[in-house]
């Protein structure tokens, strides 16, 4: 039978009394109103809900965590496989190529939503995230997007995020929000693309360095990332592949990057 209905309890500590109290999240699905897939979008639209997901209960692992994955969350959210890098694989020189052994070696592609012919694979090292993106039989993107959420705060819409617009390789704009105020940022993102027979190839280096108060991902960390690419706005026409929902305005609703 389907899962309709989840309970969570959690014990709450007070910061300001100490006090230690236990509390229920009950989470149903009404088949008669929406989908599972929409449901789970209407919980990601809330400001509290994903922080309780992504903060609290994906660092604890409950054993029941791998049901709720799979029947809750990823029917919302298109999901990528973030791979760590082996030492001896050697280093991925940015290029736009996609020729190093890593990009080789069996990893899980990401298709872009409404495009089977746009692909995105993920790998991390000790220093940075590092994605691969194709995309055949098509005119040569003008604009690349890319809005990135890696920590999601209570409330969700405070959670900081960066927004980096590239163009030919390099970044044209960029923006940072925290709390919803813009924060001062330098986008120092490594991007480096080619193109050739109408085959388009792009990596794209992410320093955590660059990321003021995010850790290092480790193994079960959840990332949030939306790419766009469009055509050049001179000839009129849109976009090309989108990776993640709702555009890069909101990526609390992006694709999401799951570090293995």
């Amino acid at each position: 039978m389907p899962l309709r209905e989840m309970a969570v309890s959690l014990d709450l500590t007070s910061a300001l009394d100490f006090g230690q109290s236990s509390e229920a999240l009950v989470l149903t699905v009404s088949p008669e109103q929406l989908s599972p897939a929409q449901f789970v979008r209407h919980l990601d639209s809330e400001d509290f809900i994903p922080a309780l997901i992504y903060q609290e209960l994906y660092p604890r692992a409950p054993d029941w965590l791998a049901a709720f994955d799979t029947v809750w969350l990823r029917p919302s959210a298109p999901v990528a496989s973030v791979a760590g890098i082996n030492d001896g694989a050697g280093p991925i020189v940015i290029d736009g190529t996609l020729d190093e052994p890593t990009w080789k070696t069996g990893l899980q592609p990401l298709i872009a939503t409404g495009n089977d012919a746009a692909t995105l694979v993920a790998v991390y090292d000790d220093e940075a995230l590092t994605l691969g993106l194709r995309v055949a039989n098509s005119d040569r993107p003008g604009a690349a997007d890319i809005a990135l959420l890696c920590n999601v705060d209570i409330r969700t819409a405070d959670s900081p995020r960066w927004f980096v617009r590239f163009q030919n390789g390099a970044a044209v704009s960029s923006r940072s929000l925290s709390h919803g105020a813009p924060v001062p940022w330098d986008c120092t993102w490594k991007m480096a693309e080619s193109y050739e027979n109408r085959q388009w190839r792009c990596e794209l280096r992410i320093p955590y360095e660059t990321l003021p108060d995010v850790s290092r991902p480790g193994r079960g960390t959840v990332w949030r990332i939306v790419i766009t690419l469009a055509d050049s706005p001179t000839t009129g026409r849109g976009l090309i592949a989108q990776w993640g929902e709702n555009g890069v305005a909101s990526p609390q609703s992006g694709a999401v990057l799951e570090f293995q």
